[in-house]
C-alpha cells in the first residue's frame, strides 16, 4: 500500500511512456538518431570537438558538465560510441521533463532519461543512478541544477559527490561553449552559432579524493576539472 503512494509510480492504466520502455524498437532507433544528429551539429553548427585523452561512454561512470541549453544532452550523446548510447543515462529534472506525457516520451526516447526532484533530497533517483553505474552503465549529469541564465557556469550541487562517493566510479569532465549563444532558456529554435566541446582526462576517485572524502570536497575538484575546461575554450 505504501508503494502506490510513491511519485514514481504511475496509476494504472500505464502511460504511453511506460509502454515504450527500452524495447528493439527504442535500442535500434536512439543511436540511430544520434547518428544523423551529428550531421546536424557538424553542419548547422560547424561543431568542434577537442578531447584530451576523454573516451565518453566508458561503462560504470559518470559525465559531468556545464549546463546552457537543451542542446547540451544531445551534443553529448551525440559524441558517444554507437555502442555506448543505450547504455547512458541522463538526469534530468522531473518537474520540467516529466510535466506532460509527450514530453516524458521525447526525453526517454532521446535521452534516456532519469527524473529527478530538486526541491529535495532524492533518494529514489540516487540509488537508481548508483545501480546503473554499478551495472557497467554511464550517467550523464549537470550539477548546477538547472540551465544557466546568464551564459556563465553556476555552482555545484554537492549531489554528484554524493553519486560518485557512494560508487567510486571515474569521472569524466566536459565543457561546452555556444549552446548558449544557440538555444538558451529563452529560446525555441536554435540559432546556426558555432559550438564548441571539450572532453577532459577521466577523473579516478583516488585523484578526486585528494582534498577529502566528503561529497563537497568531490564535488569541488569536479568543478574545478570542468572549470579548468572552460578556461581552455577562453570562456571562464
Amino acid at each position: 500500500m505504501q508503494e502506490q503512494n510513491e511519485w514514481w509510480v504511475y496509476p494504472p492504466p500505464p502511460t504511453i511512456y511506460d509502454r515504450i520502455g527500452n524495447n528493439f524498437i527504442t535500442l535500434l532507433f536512439r543511436p540511430l538518431f544520434y547518428i544523423a544528429l551529428r550531421f546536424y551539429f557538424r553542419y548547422f553548427h560547424h561543431y568542434h570537438i577537442i578531447s584530451y585523452n576523454n573516451k565518453l561512454g566508458t561503462g560504470g561512470s559518470v559525465i559531468v558538465a556545464n549546463h546552457s541549453s537543451h542542446l547540451d544532452t544531445l551534443l553529448i550523446f551525440s559524441c558517444l560510441p554507437f555502442r555506448a548510447i543505450n547504455q547512458t543515462y541522463s538526469v534530468a529534472a522531473a518537474d520540467y521533463f516529466f510535466a506532460k506525457p509527450i514530453l516524458k516520451v521525447i526525453a526517454h526516447l532521446l535521452c534516456n532519461i532519469i527524473p529527478i526532484r530538486r526541491e529535495v533530497a532524492d533518494l529514489k533517483s540516487l540509488s537508481i543512478c548508483i545501480e546503473i553505474i554499478n551495472n557497467d552503465g554511464t550517467i550523464l549529469i549537470y550539477p548546477e541544477g538547472t540551465r544557466t541564465r546568464t551564459g556563465r557556469m553556476g555552482r555545484f550541487k554537492p549531489g554528484v559527490g554524493l553519486l560518485v562517493k557512494k560508487t567510486r566510479c571515474m569521472v569524466y569532465p566536459v565543457f561546452i561553449t555556444g549552446t548558449y549563444e544557440s538555444m538558451n532558456y529563452r529560446r525555441v529554435v536554435p540559432k546556426p552559432t558555432p559550438i564548441k566541446i571539450a572532453l577532459g582526462s577521466p577523473l579516478s576517485y583516488r585523484m578526486l579524493i585528494k582534498k577529502g572524502e566528503g561529497a563537497k570536497e568531490i564535488t569541488e575538484v569536479i568543478e574545478k576539472a570542468v572549470v579548468e575546461l572552460g578556461h581552455k575554450l577562453g570562456k571562464i
